[in-house]
């Protein structure tokens, strides 16, 4: 085996069809580019379904590891996952995105560029109603038109944000915010492993909907890493119906560990008011760089709200 560069982590819960799609899909990306210097760990996080034995039929062209854990929450079986990888970079992967024939291609000439880098790829959200004709189509190896794919998006409050943050980065020289950490998504992620040595792995205590992913970056960031987005890794993920309510019951419980846990610093008050659309994403930015004496960049105006994603207007007041 060639040495590997990327360990892509995926972890799945009760998602059987969705996961044997998106490992059936990564052929793709051997065929494409001859690639063999990434690897695949599965954490099987305590399923009860048939993801064992559907991973068993699949006919898988790249060196793949399944481990089934006892369901121990999405945090701890990352954790799991980095301590399995081999590669000199971990990329987090969830069991319903699927990545561009060309996205190894594309991130390897990112890493040559920003080796440091914590790297974020360009993630699509598809409709709901479209996913369950993709997944068909994965796992029947029929033909799948990336390109078009665009046309099948949905918008995504969040996806948008990282997106948005990083418009202006090819007209500045060494582009640096100060927020990467705060509009990152855990499925969209590849970060040098040695940074887990310095930064800690996930935090085990954040289950459920909540900033796991915000959780790690914002230790990554105060530790001095910083972040690039890669326009061309293309990323899909397959949407799919959620609970509203158990979006919102465990968002808020996670956010208020989230603040407490750092003795509650201002840039993640200001964190909390650009999440409930009180305050605009290059207004976050300015205070943060403000506070850490970085210098400011040209940022769209953009604002969120969790609304947008959990049907609630605000999912936290300040904690005083």
């Amino acid at each position: 085996m060639s040495e590997i560069m990327f360990s892509v982590v995926i972890c799945s819960y009760n998602k059987s069809r969705s996961l044997a799609a998106v490992l059936t899909n990564m052929n793709r990306l051997v065929k494409e580019n001859n690639d063999s210097s990434f690897e695949v760990v599965v954490v099987v996080d305590g399923s009860t379904d048939d993801t064992l034995e559907a991973i068993k039929a699949l006919s898988i062209q790249y060196p793949i590891r399944v481990f089934h854990i006892e369901n121990s929450g999405l945090s701890n079986a990352r954790n799991f996952g980095i301590e399995k990888s081999l590669g000199s970079y971990v990329l987090f992967c969830d069991d319903d995105v699927i990545f561009h024939p060309n996205y190894f291609s594309n991130l390897t000439t990112a890493v040559q560029q920003y080796p440091e880098h914590v790297h974020i790829g360009n993630l699509t959200n598809i409709g709901k109603e479209y996913s369950p004709e993709i997944v068909d189509k994965l796992l029947q190896n029929e033909d799948i038109d990336y390109d078009k794919l665009e046309e099948k998006q949905n918008y995504h409050v969040f996806f948008e944000a990282v997106k948005q943050l990083f418009f202006y980065q090819n007209e500045q020289d060494d582009f640096t915010t100060a927020i990467w950490w705060a509009v990152v998504t855990g499925g969209n992620l590849c970060i040098p492993k040695h940074y887990f040595e310095t930064c800690g792995k996930f935090d085990s205590n954040i289950k459920g909907w909540g900033p796991e992913d915000a959780d790690l970056c914002y230790r990554l960031f105060l530790k001095g890493a910083k972040a690039a987005y890669n326009s061309r890794c293309l990323l899909y993920h397959l949407d799919h119906p959620r609970d509203l309510k158990a979006i919102y019951d465990t968002m808020t419980k996670n956010a208020v560990y989230f603040i407490k846990k750092y003795q509650k610093p201002k840039e993640l008050y200001s964190y909390l008011n650009f999440t409930n659309g009180k305050l605009s994403l290059c207004d976050f930015n300015d205070m943060c760089c403000d506070l850490y004496g970085m210098k400011k960049v040209n940022i769209p105006s953009f604002s969120m709200s969790m609304k947008d994603y959990s049907g609630r207007e605000q999912f936290l007041k300040h904690q005083s």
